[in-house]
């Protein structure tokens, strides 16, 4: 028909911030956490504890060839879970002023994909699935010095270490052959799977104040 791309189908009225579409996507996400911060006063410093948790799922479906004609699909899903804490000392003594501390966090993601070349045109279906598996754990400490009221020095320093694992398989299916599996983890590329890496950061500042 005149105006009609390969597959039928013809804009009905002109504009192009309406859609025609053969399935309503949607987008959903649901997230709630609770943290909490606990304070001691222990004579010369004080303790803090801070603990979080964190729980996140996230479901999305976009008719991404936007239009009646049932061609292409894309969907994404994920569901995730979250710890961190986080225990630190800090004092003050005249011109001193310190923090010390250390700071873990553990997630736990588990995530799907899809591309959907729907029949009866093509009838191929892209999945992928992956888990990832992430700790990671820092030390820190700082401490400002006043010299003078005018001049202060900063230093810090941090360790940080990291940890990932991924395990990831891709299915492909096809109408009427049906699927193939590419696994990707440890058991098959090894360490490329697999993260262990620390490193340090650290400050060194010299500030000025010229007055109050």
């Amino acid at each position: 028909c005149p105006g009609c791309d390969p597959f039928g189908y013809a804009d009905t009225d002109g504009d192009p911030h309406a859609l025609d579409l053969d399935r309503i996507g949607f987008l959903d996400r649901d997230t709630w956490g609770i943290t909490g911060k606990l304070t001691w006063d222990l004579d010369s410093v004080t303790l803090t504890s801070i603990t979080h948790y964190l729980e996140f799922q996230f479901d999305y479906l976009d008719d991404n060839d936007v239009s009646p004609v049932p061609f292409t699909e894309f969907s994404f899903g994920q569901n995730a879970d979250q710890f961190s804490q986080e225990m630190r000392v800090n004092g003050e003594q005249e011109a001193l002023r310190w923090v010390a501390g250390f700071y873990y966090i553990s997630i736990d993601s588990e995530n799907t994909e899809a591309f959907n070349l729907l029949p009866p045109f093509v009838g191929v279906l892209l999945n992928t699935d992956w888990s990832v598996d992430t700790e990671s754990w820092a030390g820190f400490g700082q401490f400002e010095y006043d010299f003078t009221p005018n001049w202060i020095f900063i230093g810090g320093l941090r360790w940080t270490e990291d940890q990932k694992e991924l395990d990831l398989l891709n299915t492909i299916t096809v109408a009427g052959l049906g699927s193939f599996a590419i696994p990707i983890n440890a058991a098959t590329v090894g360490d490329l799977a697999k993260l262990d890496d620390g490193d340090y950061s650290f400050k060194a500042e010299l500030d000025y104040k010229p007055n109050d």
